[in-house]
């Protein structure tokens, strides 16, 4: 990815640990364990701050992870690309939502 953000958001580090631990999981519902983390945190303050961030962190980490996987990962990694790509929509949309 060519760009970084300066400085870093609010949250930045607690959610690009999230994304990256979210693509590296072998667990069989991890999209549903990780919605229900971010769900938690943000019915605090900031609400449309986690979402933004989490989204962030998610196609940041997703173009780090592409770069690193090899072709036998493939197969597994399309599944988890997706499941990344279905959570980022879900972080946009409860952005937009906050802004009603």
């Amino acid at each position: 990815v060519g760009w970084r953000i300066a400085p870093r958001p609010r949250f930045y580090m607690m959610y690009t640990y999230l994304a990256w631990s979210f693509l590296r999981s072998r667990m069989p519902n991890a999209r549903d364990f990780y919605r229900e983390h971010l769900v938690r945190n943000s019915s605090r303050a900031f609400h449309t701050e986690h979402h933004l961030v989490f989204a962030f962190c998610l196609v940041e980490q997703v173009a780090h992870w592409c770069e690193q996987i090899t072709g036998e990962a493939m197969p597994s990694a399309a599944q988890r690309i997706g499941e990344a790509r279905e959570l980022f929509l879900e972080c946009v949309e409860n952005t937009r939502k906050d802004e009603e």
